[in-house]
């Protein structure tokens, strides 16, 4: 998208996920993204870009997580706003300070 914010960068992953064969079985959006900013009383809006492909047909089913810090926020909302999450792959789960919580994290939930 050429914004990361708002109604458009929003329209445009909903018109993305929808590119392809309409009797495909596997459909792929790849969003790389800086982080969305944060903090005590924050209006969330980097978290509709976040929900956004999980209102599309089935929703998201697989994440591919390759952050540049811990993805907190982030993950949260994604687990929160995807239903049919059912598979999570993390990169560099052996770097400090990183996302390699979420295998953790989903190693004691399921």
């Amino acid at each position: 998208p050429t914004a990361w914010h708002g109604a458009a960068a929003r329209q445009e992953i909903r018109e993305t996920s929808r590119l392809g064969l309409p009797d495909a079985s596997v459909r792929a959006v790849v969003i790389s993204a800086p982080p969305f900013p944060h903090a005590f009383g924050d209006d969330h809006t980097g978290h509709a870009l976040i929900r956004e492909p999980c209102t599309e047909g089935s929703g998201v089913e697989l994440a591919f997580i390759d952050p540049l810090d811990a993805f907190v926020p982030e993950f949260v909302v994604l687990v929160e706003s995807c239903p049919h999450l059912r598979w999570v792959i993390v990169c560099n789960i052996n770097l400090a300070d990183m996302a390699g919580w979420i295998s953790r994290y989903l190693e004691n939930v399921t």
